[in-house]
């Protein structure tokens, strides 16, 4: 297994489909994680990639984007009040998910939106930055629909394709 972004996320989804006996959705979380923690790792400041967020009376959002300036080394960070994440939120759906139905949920435009001003939104294979308007600010198909992406996770994955998507992650972290 790779070290870049790509690798980490489709590695990630290929061992669950592989072991038959994930969730649509929750499973693939891990793989997701790495990929963010993967892209967020070179920024400066270094962004972290947290699993289910609190602090807000929005939701639990499926990660929270921190930026890790606000940990001093060595120590516990501490969670007093919860913090929001300073680079927005993620909120993850299953590989079949429509994603014009994920961009125009409630759960984006109502709850996530208004209380973190950014949302990447991903069915696995499609990636969709808004910004706080609800406007697409960036996007990115990892491939032209879901059979393509499931040969993705076995197959030859293009330099040009991970460079790409590693690229379209540091912009959104």
């Amino acid at each position: 297994m790779r070290n870049d972004s790509l690798d980490l996320l489709l590695d990630g989804v290929a061992q669950v489909y592989a072991i038959g006996a994930g969730t649509a959705e929750t499973s693939h979380y891990p793989a997701i994680h790495a990929a963010l923690n993967g892209a967020g790792e070179s920024l400066s400041p270094k962004v972290l990639c947290l699993p289910h967020p609190t602090g807000s009376k929005a939701g639990i959002p499926d990660f929270g984007l921190f930026e890790q300036t606000s940990f001093r080394k060595g120590m516990a960070p501490t969670w007093e009040g919860g913090i929001l994440p300073e680079r927005g939120v993620v909120e993850a759906k299953p590989l079949a998910h429509d994603m014009d139905k994920l961009l125009a949920s409630d759960q984006v435009r109502v709850k996530y939106l208004p209380t973190y001003g950014v949302v990447l939104c991903t069915n696995l294979r499609q990636w969709r930055l808004l910004d706080g308007n609800g406007a697409p600010r960036e996007s990115f198909d990892l491939a032209p629909d879901d059979a393509a992406f499931r040969k993705l996770l076995h197959g030859p994955r293009p330099n040009s394709l991970r460079e790409r998507f590693q690229d379209f992650l540091q912009r959104c972290l």
